[in-house]
This record gives structure tokens, sequence and C-alpha cells, in this order.
């Protein structure tokens, strides 16, 4: 079964990033990129993951299940359009993140600076 998108780590969605970069991105690219990760080559097996359905006897792989593909003649990975999809939600939900922070926090801070100043200003015009 294909890994659900809330399974996927910050690094999943690097590692899917650098992927759609290129088109096809080489086993050997991506390890040198990441070569600080732990464990990249099962996490490379659970982005390749694909569902599959019972078909009578025969169980055949759902399209478009996984996030990236791995071609074993080549040794390349693509990105599917799966994959390219949630990487853009991920990076959407991500800005969204950022907008919310401004707003709650350094919006609030930036109007108490700013009353700070005006009343500074105000006591400093009535001593001289």
């Amino acid at each position: 079964m294909a890994t659900p998108i809330e399974n996927l780590s910050s690094i999943d969605f690097k590692v899917l990033g650098y992927i759609n970069k290129s088109k096809y991105v080489t086993k050997e690219r991506i390890f040198k990129k990441f070569k600080k990760v732990d464990a990249l080559e099962y996490r490379l097996e659970l982005l390749c993951e694909k569902d599959y359905e019972d078909k009578g006897f025969i169980r055949d792989a759902v399209e478009n299940s996984s996030y990236v593909e791995y071609v074993k003649t080549r040794e390349i990975y693509y990105i599917t359009p799966l994959g390219k999809k949630d990487l853009q939600d991920n990076k959407h939900k991500v800005t969204q993140g950022k907008r919310l922070l401004i707003i709650t926090h350094w919006l609030p801070i930036s109007v108490s600076i700013l009353s700070l100043l005006v009343s500074v200003m105000a006591f400093l015009r009535t001593i001289f």
C-alpha cells in the first residue's frame, strides 16, 4: 500500500522536490545530494510503493498510486503526477502556515512596537 501523504516527512518532500527538479535522476545523485540522511534507501522504497487491486486471480498495480517510479534497468527515479500534486499541496500548506505565523505573531508585535514609538514621541514632545 502506498504511503499516505500525512506520513511523509519534510525530508521525504525534500527528496521529492529534488527528483522533481530533474526529469530523471539517478540513484547515485540522490545519495550524493542526501548523504547525511539515514535510511534514504528505505525512504525511496516507501515513495515508490504502489497500491494494488485484485482482479480475480491477478493482483494489478494501480496506475499513478506511487509518488516516485524507479526504472531498474537504468537505475533512475522520476516523479509521478501524484508525487507532483502532493509536493505542490505540501508547498501550499507550508506557505499558508508561514502566512498564519505572520498574522498571528508578527502583526500584533509590530502594532505594539508602533504604538510604543508613538507614545514615546508624544512623551518627548511634552518634555521639550
